[in-house]
């Protein structure tokens, strides 16, 4: 396949914003997200097959590149198709956060599309955010996890030290070290990570850098 057209989004740090949308001769349209512009703790790949007429309007736009945040206009067509490209994975990882016992926090991962995901986690750039109300009230560097990600019936995933191959609605989960987080002053727990990712559009060499920060979640045991 021969790439015709792409259109970019991306952001300087802490946001670090950067999905890529491209159109192929093949009639294909691929999406591949390395730091969500919404916000979800989500990687991966996604691909649609549009009509004719609107693939024709993706390439006539040619390559952009768009900086957020910003005023820069975006192509309806681009918009459009990335959110159809959206509801068609090919191989995505989406990431998830809990408080474990005192002292540790529990970062887990489900595949989804069509096929394995892969990918690797940074093991020295994973950080706890804990927050109250919306706003960060402490953050701490977690300690590098000791294993990869495994499946709740202890069958190891990979994705430290290797590359994690986590297939379509399969859960593998880790745990983070961390200072007792029961003396921070705190009603939820949210987890940024970062790595390589060895997904990505058809024509691009892999792996690439990932980032994500997953959605806070409340510790139900103080009644968050």
């Amino acid at each position: 396949m021969q790439r015709l057209t792409s259109v970019r989004w991306v952001s300087a740090p802490p946001t670090s914003v950067d999905e890529e949308l491209a159109a192929y001769d093949d009639g294909s349209v691929w999406l591949v997200i390395h730091s969500s512009r919404d916000g979800r703790a989500v990687i991966g790949t996604w691909s649609t097959t549009p009509a004719p007429d609107d693939h024709a309007a993706l390439v006539a736009v040619g390559d952009l590149r768009i900086e957020l945040p910003g005023a820069q206009d975006v192509p309806a067509i681009a918009e459009e198709l990335r959110l159809a490209a959206l509801v068609s994975p090919v191989a995505t990882a989406q990431f998830f956060a809990a408080f474990g016992d005192a002292g540790t926090v529990t970062v887990g991962a489900l595949g989804g599309g069509d096929r394995p995901v892969q990918f690797e986690l940074n093991p020295d750039d994973v950080t706890v955010h804990v927050e109250s109300a919306g706003a960060t009230t402490a953050w701490f560097e977690a300690a590098p996890p000791s294993t990869g990600f495994i499946t709740p019936d202890a069958t190891g995933l990979g994705g430290l030290g290797r590359r994690a191959e986590i297939g379509p609605g399969i859960f593998g989960a880790l745990v983070l070290q961390v200072p007792d987080l029961a003396q921070v002053e705190g009603t939820a727990v949210a987890v940024q990570a970062s790595g390589w990712l060895a997904e990505g559009l058809p024509d691009q060499r892999l792996p690439l850098p990932f980032r994500v920060r997953t959605v806070p979640v409340p510790d139900e045991t103080n009644g968050g």
